[in-house]
């Protein structure tokens, strides 16, 4: 899949909410930029390592030995987070490499990512090119145990 064939995702609402919550981030539009947030789903840049094996047979091929690999941002503190987009546009304002992939993750995809034991990433960022939102790994299981109450 190539960048431009991506399914149409965008998120009005969590734009919306961020900007409220810049403009005053007092508790009520922090509240709503958090539950935006966690309702929105997201295009995460990877890169994807595949085989194809053919078979004459059937006349197509199966993939083999599938490697997904996220891309990461590097933060001026040297801590190392998921980059994540709103919609197309943002992630156009990032240097893309023109075999980059995107996959739809929504909030609990992330959360799954960055909760396993013995990660290394320390959270994800809402359009770094621009929103600049960022989720710490604390904050997120903060979040998901929020949530299961």
């Amino acid at each position: 899949m190539n960048i431009t064939d991506i399914s149409p995702v965008s998120n009005p609402d969590l734009i919306k909410a961020i900007n409220k919550a810049k403009e005053n981030p007092d508790q009520i539009n922090s509240n709503r930029m958090l539950n935006e947030a966690v309702k929105a789903k997201y295009l995460i840049p990877i890169k994807m390592e595949s085989t194809i094996v053919m078979d004459g047979n059937k006349g197509y091929g199966d993939v083999e030995d599938a490697n997904i690999n996220f891309e990461l941002l590097k933060a001026n503190t040297g801590k190392i987070y998921y980059p994540v987009f709103t919609d197309l546009k943002e992630l156009q304002k990032c240097a893309v490499d023109k075999n980059q992939s995107s996959m739809v993750v929504g909030f609990d995809d992330l959360a799954a990512l960055l909760l396993q034991p013995m990660n290394a990433i320390a959270g994800f960022v809402i359009n770094p090119m621009g929103d600049n939102i960022c989720f710490s790994t604390q904050m997120i299981a903060a979040m998901k145990k929020d949530m299961e109450k």
